[in-house]
C-alpha cells in the first residue's frame, strides 16, 4: 500500500522519492550537521506536517537502509526542514531556536523538555551564567539540590514539591556543562594530581552560587548519582556550610575505582557514536538502571522521554565531552579516600535495584566508614532501600524529604 503523501510539499515529495537523493540528503543535513537536530519537534500549530505519514513515506523508498532509515524515523521534523518545509514553519523554528551554526549558543531554557513549574532565575558565578530555581520559606530550613550526570534542576521537580511542603527554601542550579547554565570554554583535563577536575569544579561553582545568591547559613546538601558526589566532597570540603547532607547512590562510591575507561572511551566518543549513539547509551541503556521494577511504567516512560528530549535539545560535542569526561573522573576515583575526614552529618541511601557495578553494596560500606551517619535518626536505620532504583528522586521524593526535615530538626 502506497503512502498517502498529498499533505507534504511537492518538493519533499519529489526528493524523497528517489532514494539516492534521501541518502545525500541525510549525510548533508542530517549525518554530520551538528545541532541540525534542534529543529526536530520545532513546529508548531498549523503545520501540515503528519511525521507518522512522512516516516512511512520514508520506509516505502526503494533501497533505503535501515541505518539511514532509523535516523530519519527519529528526525523527520528536521528533514522536512531541510528538503523542503514551508517557508513560514522555517522561520518559526528558526526564530525559536537560533541559526543552526553549532557556534551559535545553545538555548538557555528548556524548549522541548517539560521546563520547571517554577521562575527560572540566573546568577554569575565568576564568568559564568547559571540557570537555578529559588523556591519555599526557609522555615525548616535551606536545601542545596544538586542534580545528577548530565542532567538538569527539572529532574527534582517531585522533590523540591515535597520538600517546599515542609517548609524548605530549594536552590536548584544547573551543573556547568549541563541543564541550561553556560559551561567554560575549555574541558578541565585530569592529571596525576588532580584525578577528577570537572567533580571539583561543581564542588567551587556550588559554594560560590550559594555566595551569589546571598546565602550566608549553612544549608542541607541533597543530590544523588553525581549530585551525590558533589554533596559528599562538599560535606568534607566544607562542613560547617553543609552540616547534614541526605545523597544516594553517589557516583564515585566503589572502594577501588572499577575502571571501564577504555570501554566508554570505545564507545561513546563523539565522532564514534554521533547523538544517537549517546542518546542510545546515556538514556536507553543506562535508563535500564534508574528504577526499580516497582516504579510505575508509565511515570517511567515518561521520565525516560524528557531525559531524551532534553539530552537532543542540549546535544553537542562539548556536553557529549563533558558526559563522557565525568563520568570516566567518577570512574577513575573514590570517595572511600576522604570518607574517614567528613564530620558532616550524613544520610546515605541506595536502592536495592541499583545494582549497576554494584553500586547499592558499594554505597553501604562507604557509609560504615562516615562517622555522623544519621540514617538511624532519620527512621531508615539500612542504607538500602526496598524496591526502588538509582533514582530515589523520582521514586520517594516524600520519604527523602522526610529524612531531610529529621535530619535539620537535629539541630
Amino acid at each position: 500500500m502506497e503512502p498517502n503523501v498529498s499533505h507534504l510539499s511537492p518538493s519533499f515529495v519529489r526528493i524523497v522519492t528517489s532514494a539516492p537523493a534521501l541518502e545525500a540528503a541525510l549525510d548533508e543535513h542530517v549525518c554530520s550537521a551538528p545541532g541540525f537536530y534542534e529543529l526536530v519537534d520545532a513546529f508548531g500549530e498549523g503545520s501540515s506536517l503528519r511525521v507518522d505519514a512522512l516516516q512511512s513515506a520514508i520506509r516505502a523508498i526503494p533501497g533505503a537502509s535501515a541505518a539511514r532509515i532509523a535516523i530519519a524515523a527519529t528526525r523527520t521534523p528536521a528533514l522536512v526542514c531541510a528538503l523542503g518545509a514551508a517557508r513560514e514553519i522555517r522561520e518559526k523554528a528558526r526564530a525559536q531556536l537560533g541559526a543552526l551554526s553549532p557556534r551559535i549558543a545553545r538555548p538557555v531554557r528548556p524548549l522541548r523538555p517539560e521546563p520547571t513549574p517554577w521562575e527560572q532565575r540566573t546568577c554569575r558565578v565568576g564568568s559564568l551564567r547559571v540557570r537555578y530555581v529559588d523556591v519555599g520559606t526557609a522555615r525548616a530550613g535551606t536545601v542545596l539540590l544538586v542534580h545528577g550526570h548530565a542532567s538538569s534542576l527539572e529532574e527534582g521537580t517531585a522533590l523540591i514539591e515535597a520538600l517546599c511542603a515542609r517548609g524548605f527554601r530549594v536552590l536548584a542550579p544547573d551543573l556547568p556543562w549541563c541543564g541550561y547554565s553556560d559551561a567554560p570554554a575549555e574541558l578541565p583535563r585530569a592529571t596525576s594530581d588532580r584525578r577528577a577536575p570537572i567533580i571539583d569544579l561543581y564542588v567551587e561553582v556550588c559554594q560560590r552560587f550559594l555566595h551569589a545568591v546571598g546565602v550566608t547559613g549553612d544549608v542541607i546538601g541533597m543530590g544523588g548519582s553525581l549530585g551525590g558526589n558533589v554533596v559528599f566532597r562538599l560535606a568534607h570540603a566544607a562542613p560547617r556550610r553543609f552540616p547534614r547532607n541526605v545523597v544516594w547512590s553517589p557516583g564515585s562510591a566503589w572502594r577501588e575505582p572499577p575502571g571501564g575507561e577504555e570501554t566508554l572511551l570505545m564507545f561513546a566518543w563523539p565522532d564514534r557514536a554521533g547523538e544517537n549513539g549517546f542518546i542510545e547509551w546515556s538514556v536507553t541503556r543506562q535508563g535500564g538502571h534508574w528504577y526499580g521494577p516497582h516504579f510505575p511504567d508509565a511515570a517511567r516512560d515518561r521520565a525516560l522521554r524528557e531525559a531524551e528530549l532534553y539530552r537532543r535539545e542540549r546535544y553537542s560535542r562539548d556536553f557529549h565531552l563533558a558526559w563522557l569526561y565525568v563520568a570516566i573522573q567518577q570512574l577513575a576515583t573514590s570517595l572511600h579516600d576522604i570518607a574517614d575526614d567528613v564530620r558532616a552529618e550524613m544520610v546515605i541511601l541506595a536502592g536495592e535495584h541499583d545494582v549497576g557495578m554494584g553500586l547499592h553494596e558499594e554505597t553501604e560500606l562507604l557509609a560504615k566508614k562516615v562517622a555522623c551517619l544519621r540514617n538511624a535518626d532519620v527512621g531508615h536505620p539500612e542504607v538500602r532501600v526496598a524496591r526502588c532504583g538509582h533514582s530515589l528522586h523520582n521514586e520517594m521524593p516524600e520519604a527523602l524529604a522526610d529524612h531531610a526535615a529529621k535530619l535539620a530538626a537535629l539541630r
